[in-house]
């Protein structure tokens, strides 16, 4: 995918503002409603019970975080999954901690299993999880032999891959290098820096952000592909600006914003590092 389809896939959420609701943890729920804000999009983070079916009859994409996995939340999510499942609109998943916490992997299976979910964006560690597979997740982030390189990422899109096969969703296994997938084509994306994992949510944001782009009614592997570009992207511009002046992660924090509200076209062009391993994958 070329930086000017990013780009498009940029402008058609600026243009058609979705409503997107959001129902994800307690951490990062101003972070998140924040980067759907910058993004162009309009965030309503609405969890509980007795209002989700409100929200869920009028948004234009739901993203459910399963980081807030209180029994209203939870509540909320079914009710808001069931809606929006019935009306055709964009389901995003993030399987928080599916690697080491049943409740949260019984729920995100559940989830799979029962609603037309449009995409899940998780580590590589949760991903394994809801393939079976075996996960060493540390927490809630990914085990390091889950990692994810430019040299093992052919290999290690097959899990990816066959989930999204699986539930006819789109996949996108983020970290290092991120791979997004619909299960018959494959791109692996080396974006990003370091300091996105210093700060807590950057994986959560990553999901919201999803949720705006694939909210914007285009196709939804196109959606995923080009909201995990930007959020890389703008990740190291974010990074590289705040290591030029010699701070930190509060500095970082603040470009992350100012990068995904101000996306430049030549600065996405310069640093975009995307490509399409399908053939490797399966060859």
């Amino acid at each position: 995918m070329k930086a000017d389809t990013i780009l498009r896939a940029a402008k058609l959420v600026r243009e058609k503002k979705p409503l997107v609701q959001c129902i994800t943890n307690d951490v990062t729920v101003n972070d998140c409603a924040n980067i759907v804000l910058a993004a162009g999009a309009s965030p309503i983070m609405a969890d509980e019970q007795r209002e989700a079916a409100d929200v869920a009859r009028i948004a234009d994409a739901l993203e459910i975080n399963l980081g807030k996995s209180s029994e209203s939340s939870t509540a909320a999510s079914l009710i808001s999954a069931k809606i929006a499942s019935g009306r055709g609109i964009p389901i995003v998943i993030d399987p928080v901690g599916a690697g080491c916490i049943k409740r949260r992997l019984d729920f995100a299976l559940y989830l799979l299993s029962s609603y037309h979910i449009a995409a899940v964006r998780g580590n590589m560690s949760e991903i394994k999880a809801l393939c079976g597979a075996e996960s060493l997740e540390k927490g809630v982030d990914a085990s390091a032999s889950d990692a994810v390189t430019k040299t093992n990422a052919a290999e290690a899109a097959k899990v990816p891959a066959a989930l999204a096969r699986k539930y006819g969703c789109t996949v996108a296994a983020t970290g290092k290098t991120d791979i997004v997938t619909d299960g018959k084509t494959v791109y692996a994306l080396s974006n990003g820096d370091g300091m996105m994992g210093m700060v807590t949510g950057t994986g959560c944001m990553s999901s919201a952000l999803m949720g705006a782009y694939c909210g914007a009614g285009d196709d939804i592997l196109p959606a995923c592909l080009a909201s995990t570009a930007v959020m890389g992207v703008c990740g190291e511009l974010a990074a590289k600006y705040a290591k030029s002046l010699g701070k930190g992660t509060g500095t970082f924090k603040t470009a992350l914003f100012d990068e995904i509200s101000t996306l430049a076209e030549d600065a996405l062009q310069d640093t975009l590092k995307v490509s399409d391993i399908t053939e490797y994958v399966f060859k």
